[in-house]
């Protein structure tokens, strides 16, 4: 099976690297060339969290993510998870403390509520009224992103992948048997 991926950011790079372990014959392609400061993936670091208080129904997909850095810094022999836990602040009506609660309790996750007595005596350097309460997400931190693209990258082109940087994707045309990725020198078919 050969397999196109328009972009090759983080969602990209990590579509493309599961897909290739499986033995999937990948395509990446990317108008840059990855990784690089053109898209939401740039930068030194990106937080990650298992209280993910925008909605309970992505915690599944968060802890997965876990396993994949590890096996990914393994494999690569590079540093790109760092656990620092993570505090979400505010008026216990607040949407970031009640969000992160009902992903903890759902998903019996390692986090608790702490009172601003509680976050005075154990955080000093943070300031807080006396209404505040915050919740602990233990199994939070940071992600380095380019390193992490760099890397997953590296493991497509290892199990025989391709990446087709300052490729333009102009189109993507269904067909009976696949698709057909038209860029501004090429057409492709994929599977």
């Amino acid at each position: 099976m050969k397999v196109a991926v328009v972009g090759c950011g983080a969602m990209g790079a990590a579509t493309g690297w599961r897909l290739a372990a499986r033995g999937v014959q990948v395509v990446c392609f990317d108008r840059h060339s990855p990784p690089h400061s053109f898209g939401s993936s740039h930068g030194e670091s990106r937080i990650t969290r298992t209280a993910y208080f925008e909605g309970p129904w992505y915690v599944p997909l968060l802890q997965e993510t876990f396993p994949l850095w590890r096996e990914l810094e393994q494999t690569c022999g590079v540093h790109l998870l760092t656990l620092t836990g993570a505090l979400m602040i505010g008026s216990p009506t607040a949407e970031a403390v009640t969000g992160a609660l009902a992903a903890a309790e759902r998903h019996g996750l390692d986090a608790r509520k702490l009172n601003a007595d509680e976050l005075r005596r154990r955080y000093p350097g943070h300031v807080f009224s006396d209404g505040d309460v915050a919740v602990l997400d233990e199994q939070a931190g940071f992600v380095r992103p380019e390193a992490a693209i760099a890397a997953m990258i590296d493991r497509i082109v290892a199990l025989g992948g391709e990446i087709k940087r300052e490729i333009v994707v102009t189109a993507v045309n269904s067909l009976p048997d696949g698709v057909e990725v038209i860029t501004s020198g090429a057409r492709e078919r994929f599977d």
